[in-house]
């Protein structure tokens, strides 16, 4: 197989993946095709995992946007965890957006996913003629499931849009019902136009109308088709006899409408 086909299937194989598996199943692939890693690894969003700023005295999310061979730097105090030399940091101008965006996506994520067991975290980085941001959160409800938004967009100097690549990884399980599962991931990719220089404030806005959409369409998807194929397989009510009421009650109206009136 060539290296395309091998990164092809690779996708399939991953787009079918529960998100608690994902992990697993990326590295099994990387073990036995060794060329592609480079090439897939940036391209696959994983569920995110949490580290702790002992300088800032934070937690922060890791992942690959924040990543610089073993370690992962904080967005709270810009070190690497754990330390290690020539390491790369964000442009002073990039920095001082960074520091923006996290103050506000603190609000953001503590307005609409209550800060208990959610972390957030906005990183931007330098690239040729622009720059990325990754703007995540990730929220753990104990006995519940998980939740991870990954949004990562791209601006380019000298234009008006944005790219922007949105991930949900949704892990639901309740321990009370005998490990009875939901689990699933949606991605869009879109593009979209901006005015004005601040590109905190436009992300902002774009981020969090993508998500509203992101969870009504996770909503309908999952949780919508669950009570669809629930109410195919079995009625809310049964009479004694096993019988639909509805049809019993169609019955009896069509035979006294036959009686003959007095």
């Amino acid at each position: 197989m060539t290296e395309a086909e091998k990164l092809s299937a690779a996708h399939s194989l991953l787009r079918r993946m529960p998100p608690d598996q994902l992990s697993s199943t990326l590295l099994s692939i990387c073990k036995m095709s060794p060329d592609i890693m480079e090439s897939l690894l940036p391209e696959v969003d994983q569920p995110l995992k949490i580290r702790r700023d002992e300088v800032a005295k934070r937690d922060f999310i890791v992942c690959d946007y924040n990543r610089d061979g073993d370690s992962f730097r904080s967005p709270w105090s810009n070190r690497y965890f754990p330390p290690a030399a020539d390491l790369c940091l964000p442009s002073a101008r990039l920095r001082e957006m960074e520091e923006r965006a996290n103050d506000a996506w603190d609000g953001y994520k503590d307005l609409y996913y209550d800060p208990s067991g959610c972390t957030g975290s906005v990183y931007f980085w330098d690239v040729d003629e622009g720059f990325c941001a990754a703007f995540l959160v990730h929220k753990v409800v104990t006995g519940v499931g998980q939740w991870s938004s990954i949004h990562c967009a791209t601006a380019s100097d000298g234009t008006s849009k944005y790219s922007l690549t949105s991930t949900v990884l949704l892990h639901t399980s309740e321990e009370a019902s005998d490990g009875v599962r939901l689990m699933g991931s949606l991605t869009q990719t879109t593009e979209h136009g901006y005015e004005g220089s601040d590109h905190v404030v436009a992300l902002g806005n774009i981020i969090q109308s993508i998500e509203n959409r992101m969870r009504s369409s996770i909503e309908t998807i999952y949780f919508g088709k669950g009570k669809e194929v629930i109410a195919e397989v079995r009625s809310v009510v049964a009479s004694a006899g096993g019988k639909n009421p509805q049809m019993m009650l169609a019955a009896e109206l069509q035979g006294r409408m036959k009686k003959p009136t007095a």
